[in-house]
């Protein structure tokens, strides 16, 4: 006698039951394309695992394909539906590229973005994951593996990236056309997730960058990182002389080639930009001297970041010998992110405060023009848009990470402090703080040495 295995698949959250028993109970013929318009942290990846699970179970002998946008989020979905199918029902695995059932039903792996397509395949079912990041040409090609084959069904999911492929498809599932149909899956569907999480996100995105990955809106681009700074713009000039009572924090981003300039930007412990400065001269040596004369008024009370990338060390090794602090600061896109997302909280608390336009229209412009896009890889990259300048802003994010690593955001602005209740001016709780921390350092030389990075 035959004996039948069930399999019992658990941990589903409501939302997800819900979207699995629509797809798996609508025929072909009334819904062929299933697209799941997903927020990050919504559990489109949990979903996606047990319907592929499911139907390869229900149906023997289906060819199935599972696509990404990279290999790494395919292989990423191919580890974890390894660890959920029973043994007792592998009959044959390819690491990375095909599964095997002992009921005959198979599933491949693709990348969307590789030179390895199933451009001569045909599939019972496509999952197709991640699609917003697709090239735009993917879609094309791969419609004759779906239509093949008699009741073939698609399954598409991704956060919206734009206004693109993906976009154009839940357009057609939110009319109901051509056997489209469209599904919503919100973070808040997600009983696993905690709230601090999505606040803490809201509060280091842009509001554009937030809507798009976590409100699942299309947006037309993806410029306005930093949202709308007008109300931090408060300082009408530049600070005529150090102030004696606060230390300062610099960043320096330095031109390579092309029309870029070597920008410096100085910021107090009070968070506010006291100066920024443009080399006048393209040569590395006289832009030493200039940065030097801007520095050396601080003396011994400021601390600063210089880019390094390129020729950025030459200048940096300069400013060193001259006896000021340095430190070496290696742009990567993920250190990027770092200080992009540092000045996105900055700016959503108020804490920083910036140039108003008169005084520095140049760091208004490209703050507004500054923009983040999604790679092919799946990476947010950040970067002036196409023919615009980033070097000003470059450098006020190098001065507002110094700022940062002091640790001094959290004694200025913090009303319980001890030293706030003796009604010591901001500028005395600064000094008393960075005196405190300088003390904990002994063995070290010096407090820069704590977070010097070359």
């Amino acid at each position: 006698m035959e004996k039948t295995a069930y399999i019992k698949i658990t941990g589903l959250a409501l939302r997800q039951k819900e979207i699995i028993n629509e797809i798996i109970s609508t025929p072909s013929d009334i819904v062929k394309y299933h697209i799941i318009r997903a927020s990050r942290k919504s559990g489109k990846s949990y979903l996606l695992e047990r319907l592929l699970l499911y139907d390869m179970i229900k149906h023997p002998g289906y060819e199935m394909g599972f696509m990404s946008a990279t290999w790494n989020i395919t292989m990423s979905f191919f580890r974890d539906i390894i660890k959920i199918i029973p043994q007792q029902l592998l009959q044959k695995v390819n690491t990375g590229s095909r599964i095997e059932l002992t009921n005959g039903s198979s599933v491949d792996f693709y990348s969307a973005n590789s030179s390895i397509t199933p451009v001569n395949r045909s599939f019972n079912e496509l999952f197709m994951d991640e699609f917003a990041l697709y090239r735009k040409d993917v879609w094309e090609y791969l419609k004759p593996t779906i239509m093949a084959k008699p009741g073939a069904r698609v399954v598409i999911a991704s956060t919206p990236r734009g206004k693109n492929a993906f976009y154009d498809m839940c357009q057609l599932g939110m009319k109901g056309l051509s056997r489209h149909k469209e599904y919503r899956m919100h973070w808040s569907d997600n009983p696993l997730i905690h709230l601090e999480d999505v606040m803490d996100a809201k509060k280091t995105m842009s509001t554009q960058l937030y809507e798009q990955e976590f409100e699942c809106v299309f947006s037309d681009s993806m410029s306005g990182v930093f949202g709308n700074f007008s109300n931090v713009q408060t300082i009408k000039e530049w600070e005529r002389s150090p102030n004696p009572e606060l230390y300062y924090f610099y960043g320096i981003d330095v031109a390579g080639a092309g029309s870029d300039k070597t920008v410096l930007t100085i910021m107090n412990s009070l968070q506010n930009v006291c100066k920024i400065y443009e080399c006048k001269s393209d040569d590395l040596v006289i832009q030493g001297e200039e940065i030097y004369n801007e520095l050396n008024k601080y003396k011994d009370k400021v601390y600063g970041y210089v880019e390094k990338n390129g020729i950025g060390q030459g200048l940096a090794d300069i400013l060193k010998n001259k006896g000021l602090s340095v430190n070496y600061w290696n742009t990567s896109n993920e250190s990027k992110q770092r200080i992009v997302t540092a000045l996105i909280m900055s700016i959503n608390t108020g804490t920083i405060q910036l140039p108003i336009t008169s005084l520095c229209p140049e760091l208004e412009n490209q703050l507004s023009n500054y923009s983040s896009k999604r790679s092919n890889s799946g990476l947010l990259t950040y970067n002036g848009e196409d023919g615009e300048h980033d070097d000003y802003v470059i450098s006020l994010m190098l001065a507002n990470e110094m700022f940062r690593q002091s640790g001094l955001q959290t004694t200025i602005y913090n009303p319980q402090l001890s030293d706030r209740s003796k009604n010591y001016t901001p500028e005395e709780v600064a000094r008393r703080e960075w005196e405190r921390r300088k003390a904990e350092t002994v063995g070290i030389s010096g407090w820069a040495s704590k977070i010097h990075y070359a």
